[in-house]
């Protein structure tokens, strides 16, 4: 094999991600430029997320990949999504949330990226110990995979949903629910 090799001094070309070269110092001696690539746990997540919904399934690799992400909090989700304890409330205008029946006699209204229950707020928020809490990783993976039960509600019902959710973190899971909406499909 050939390879490509560019011997031009590292201030003429950029590199590549991931890698560092020795350059030159303002003192006349070679000094160590890192360039490591600037992405997210989240971006990771997003890329993985993004390849299920447009394959529209999970695949060995991606549930690898969400293992990695998201360790034991995975199966509890799946196992959610199995139990079809899942259900995505979608507003006239498009907006949605996610009604997600947890350990707790009353469901949680959440989304993507919050949640009202305890392990979110502890867990993921203030030990940052986790990326999701099983509600919204289900509610992520179910909409990533479009498997979700789909209710669509009038904008007004959409707002007494959000207010009932914001209640919930004062009382997390005590807050009745009942769509009271169309099913889509």
């Amino acid at each position: 094999r050939s390879m490509n090799l560019d011997f031009s001094p590292p201030s003429h070309r950029p590199p590549p991600d991931g890698f560092s070269f020795l350059s030159p110092d303002s003192s006349g001696g070679v000094g160590r430029t890192d360039v490591t690539p600037q992405i997210s746990i989240g971006a990771l997540a997003d890329a993985v997320f993004l390849s299920v919904k447009e394959k529209g399934q999970l695949n060995e690799r991606d549930l690898v990949n969400l293992d990695i992400l998201y360790g034991k909090t995975l199966g509890t989700a799946l196992a959610l999504l199995d139990k079809r304890l899942v259900q995505k409330v979608v507003s006239e205008t498009g907006r949605s949330l996610f009604v997600v029946q947890g350990s707790q006699q009353d469901p949680y209204v959440c989304f993507t990226d919050y949640c009202p229950c305890h392990f979110y707020n502890h867990k993921v928020i203030l030990a940052q110990e986790y990326l999701a809490c099983k509600h919204t990783l289900a509610a992520r993976v179910g909409d990533a995979l479009g498997s979700l039960n789909e209710t669509e509600v009038t904008n007004q019902r959409f707002c007494e949903l959000l207010a009932m959710q914001a209640h919930s973190t004062e009382s997390v899971g005590k807050s009745p629910f009942k769509p009271q909406g169309r099913a889509r499909r």
